[in-house]
């Protein structure tokens, strides 16, 4: 029997090699965040890192090519640290809650991202209420 994490696994190849074949027209960002739906998935520490590292590779490339729109680099660079965290990647989450740290500071309305970036850079948390 396929679990629908192997079928979201599956869903997601099939994406890539349309993407590559030019069947399907989608940018890194898009298939970053589509990555993130079996990453969300994953519960043994093997497919966690797995997926948390192809979503990794395509929100990477997609901050090179400048595909990610100015009102979400804050919340991008967030999932970014948080997934490093998660597989393990201590030193470059701290990197990037750093990042979201210094571009939030300074503005109120964005307050909440700022104290979860710092509550995960010193005390993580794998619950958040």
């Amino acid at each position: 029997m396929i679990t629908y994490l192997k079928k979201l696994e599956r869903d997601m190849v099939c994406l890539e090699i349309a993407n590559e074949l030019g069947i399907a027209n989608v940018n890194d960002l898009t298939l970053a965040n589509n990555w993130i739906e079996p990453y969300w998935w994953a519960e043994k520490e093997g497919e966690i890192k797995k997926f948390g590292k192809i979503a990794l590779r395509y929100f990477y490339r997609a901050f090179e090519k400048n595909q990610v729109p100015a009102d979400q680099i804050i919340s991008t660079k967030y999932l970014m640290g948080e997934i490093n965290r998660r597989i393990g990647k201590i030193e470059k989450a701290i990197e990037l809650f750093d990042e979201v740290l210094s571009l939030t500071e300074n503005d109120n309305e964005l307050k909440d991202i700022y104290n979860l970036a710092l509550q995960q850079k010193t005390d993580p948390k794998d619950n958040i209420e």
